[in-house]
């Protein structure tokens, strides 16, 4: 198979808008407008810069609520995305104390190019049957043994290398394959692995689930829970170029994933969706969902002659509670894309995938939310450009994914409902208390996703360095 390039990627259904006839806000063509001209308008208007200069007791002669706000229900800048979320991503975590913590010697010397993960899923058997085709790019003098990281108790049936059988072993969660020759620097080397089994539930990070009788199958595998469901080389610093994924279920299930979808084979009473990743994407940003969702979109016009859609897959019965949330996000792209430049993805799409998760998580093009709080979309939403497009190096540095996202909020409520939604967003997430952004240790699951210093805090300190070198030269530095 032909590596897939990158250029040249667009929605088959994607449609100008003087086609659609839909609704395009004037926001939404003055922000998408002035990302590609390369003006950046200011998150906040002259009312709110000035609350930026004033005392905090400012806040009381604002009033007590945000038009449309209902009487007694929580205003959107009192939801806390960090509290929502991160406890889920700490439990994940927890696996951490069973890996390795540093890539090995072998995963070093190879520099993942692409994967091509086709996955048939029983969830009647909750069993997974897959095969593993991956080229890597040797990073190294010379290479002889390819490593990918592989969980049990998934079990290795073979493995290849340049289309020839391949001696192979897997000890823990490693598995070794012999290269058919040495390969030296530059040159790439295309292995395959077969596998089968059933994820461990321990891991969490794959589940076998139902809502309302239905199969409902979802994958959260950050930061390093993609090992559990598929063979890689699960480090958020070896992102593969590009990605394609196979995926077959029983007839009547949907299946969400990243990127584009190229097309579904239906037939044997089962259906196979090809979902297709044209971007750089990190292991534990690769997703599905999967269930019979009601499937609808909404469009984000980024030119006057084009669009990119976004895709919502929702449970039927909460399509009706969900709609009104849901059909912000359009507006929330066009905002950031003023803020922080064009949307990383927008050859291929973004879209919601429900799952049953008391959170969400910034899967790449196709977050997973399990509540859909304005606060909580505009957080994931602003992942794609901090964690999904911009990631860390390693989680000792997720301030950088969590921070930004926190601070996109405030952002967004500052833009949507004046100087209170910024305020109230900043004042809900102040920190008193010591500890440092950075996390200096991965063996700590709870330290890593602490809301007051990995998300709090870092928000405070994204708020300090706009006060100290300005709004222009900050906004400015952000979409460069």
């Amino acid at each position: 198979m032909e590596r897939p390039a990158r250029s040249g990627i667009s929605s088959p259904r994607r449609r100008p808008p003087q086609e659609r006839g839909d609704r395009i806000s004037p926001r939404l063509w003055r922000h998408s407008f002035a990302a590609r001209a390369g003006a950046r308008r200011r998150t906040l208007g002259l009312a709110a810069l000035l609350a930026l200069c004033a005392p905090l007791a400012l806040l009381a002669l604002l009033p007590p609520a945000a038009a449309g706000q209902e009487e007694g229900s929580p205003r959107p800048w009192e939801i806390d995305a960090g509290l929502l979320e991160a406890p889920g991503k700490a439990a994940f975590y927890r696996e951490l104390t069973r890996w390795n913590e540093q890539p090995s010697a072998n995963q070093l010397a190879l520099d993942a190019v692409y994967y091509d993960l086709s996955l048939a899923i029983d969830p009647v058997g909750q069993q997974i049957q897959g095969q593993l085709l991956a080229r890597l790019r040797v990073d190294a003098p010379q290479a002889t043994v390819a490593d990918l990281d592989l969980a049990p108790p998934l079990l290795v049936q073979s493995t290849t290398c340049g289309g020839l059988p391949a001696a192979w072993s897997h000890a823990g969660e490693r598995v070794s394959i012999t290269l058919d020759r040495p390969y030296t620097q530059g040159e790439i080397v295309e292995v395959t692995v077969d596998y089968r089994g059933t994820p461990s539930s321990s891991y969490g990070a794959f589940g076998f689930s139902s809502h309302n009788g239905q199969p409902m199958i979802w994958t959260l595998s950050e930061p390093f829970g993609a090992r559990s469901w598929w063979p890689c080389d699960d480090w958020s610093d070896d992102k593969a170029d590009s990605m394609d994924l196979r995926i077959t279920v029983p007839s009547g299930l949907i299946v969400a994933s990243n990127g584009t979808l190229r097309g579904v084979a239906y037939g044997g009473g089962t259906d196979t969706y090809h979902w297709q990743v044209g971007y750089p994407i990190a292991t534990y940003l690769v997703s599905l969902a999967i269930h019979p969702y009601t499937v609808y979109s909404d469009y984000y016009a980024y030119s006057p002659t084009d669009s990119m859609e976004i895709q919502f897959y929702i449970f039927p019965d909460d399509y009706q509670s969900t709609l009104e949330a849901n059909l912000m996000t359009a507006d929330m792209i066009a905002y950031f894309a003023g803020v922080y430049g064009e949307y990383p993805f927008v050859a291929e799409k973004y879209g919601h995938a429900q799952f049953l998760w008391g959170g969400a998580m910034e899967h790449q093009t196709c977050s997973s939310m399990g509540v859909f709080y304005e606060s909580i979309i505009a957080h994931e939403l602003a992942h794609q450009w901090w964690g999904d497009m911009v990631t860390c190096a390693d989680f000792r540095h997720i301030w950088l994914n969590e921070g930004f996202a926190v601070y996109s909020e405030a952002l967004w409520l500052g833009d949507h409902y004046g100087p209170e939604g910024y305020w109230g967003k900043m004042n809900s997430t102040r920190y008193y208390g010591g500890g440092t952004i950075y996390c200096p240790t991965l063996d700590d699951w709870n330290r890593i996703f602490n809301v007051s210093l990995s998300y709090n805090k870092a928000s405070w300190v994204l708020h300090m360095l706009r006060h100290v070198v300005g709004d222009e030269a900050f906004f400015l530095t952000l979409a460069a």
